[in-house]
């Protein structure tokens, strides 16, 4: 994680044991502007498979409800309290608007 590049990091979330989905709502973005995410733990350290470098980056000029998507794919579960960090990356990103959501999943739930 760089610590230098432009970011925000949300407050503590609590998921339900079954888990849950992010979602961005986005707009202006580019290839100048581009967006990834990564959940990290309570220490700040970024959850195994849900790394900034794992992340399907956003490009789209605008898009409202975006899931969130890594390698491994898009279900968020820990025991623990998550934060979300959004990284910026591009030449533009004062362009950049963002917002961010969490979906909880119902236990039994298909995801």
């Amino acid at each position: 994680m760089d610590e230098l590049k432009p970011h925000f990091i949300s407050a503590p979330i609590r998921l339900p044991a079954a888990g849950g989905k992010v979602f961005l709502n986005a707009s202006h973005l580019s290839e100048h502007a581009r967006l990834a995410v990564e959940i990290l733990d309570e220490q700040f350290r970024p959850l195994p498979g849900r790394t900034a470098a794992e992340c399907e980056p956003f490009r789209d000029d605008s898009a409202f409800r975006l899931p969130v998507r890594w390698r491994s794919g898009d279900v968020v579960k820990s025991a623990h309290p998550i934060r979300i960090r959004v990284n910026f990356d591009g030449r533009r990103l004062e362009d950049a608007r963002v917002a961010v959501s969490v979906e909880a999943l119902q236990a039994g739930a298909k995801p």
